[in-house]
């Protein structure tokens, strides 16, 4: 599996000099979650030290992507702040098993090794968003595609009731304008 970074597609690896410290990179989606089918693409996620540039705030640096090859590597600022704020897309990548771990060095390992100070009461919350918005995301899939003009009526019903809800829990109401 692990042969495929040495394809042509992958170069950006060796050749991005913003990419020379790279600390973790691991399989992600199917992959990692040995939900894959042949035809089946490959998530890269990683993780890396930010070159002295993006350090000292001469330049910015957050992430970098490969669409072609669904790569996406976080600077270590980012992926703690993520980390610290319960992401579950960010979360996971420490979590992924041995076998799809693509690259790891030893502050990569103390990274993952440490991966528990990360977790808090926010994952309820973040957690729960996650798979609420992707429960909503199939929900508007199925809608679209399959749903009844009954059940399509409730559905946009019972969604624009949650924003409803939403904004009202989110924002101050003002009495008087």
């Amino acid at each position: 599996m692990v042969d495929f970074i040495s394809n042509e597609s992958y170069r950006f690896l060796k050749t991005n000099p913003d990419l020379s410290d790279i600390i973790y990179l691991t399989l992600s989606g199917s992959h990692a979650y040995g939900t894959s089918l042949p035809n089946s693409d490959i998530d890269l996620r990683g993780v890396l030290i930010e070159q002295p540039k993006y350090i000292y705030g001469l330049q910015t640096f957050e992430q970098f992507e490969d669409l072609p090859t669904d790569t996406v590597i976080f600077g270590l600022k980012k992926f703690i702040k993520l980390c610290t704020n319960s992401n579950p897309n960010a979360l996971e990548l420490l979590g992924t098993d041995q076998s799809s771990i693509i690259k790891i060095t030893e502050k990569g390992e103390l990274l993952r090794n440490n991966s528990g100070l990360f977790l808090s009461k926010m994952a309820i919350q973040s957690f729960g968003n996650y798979a609420t918005a992707q429960l909503r995301r199939l929900q508007n899939a199925l809608c679209h595609d399959s749903y009844t003009e009954s059940e399509k009526s409730k559905h946009l019903s019972d969604t624009l009731n949650l924003q409803l809800a939403h904004f009202r829990g989110t924002y101050t109401e003002f009495k008087n304008g």
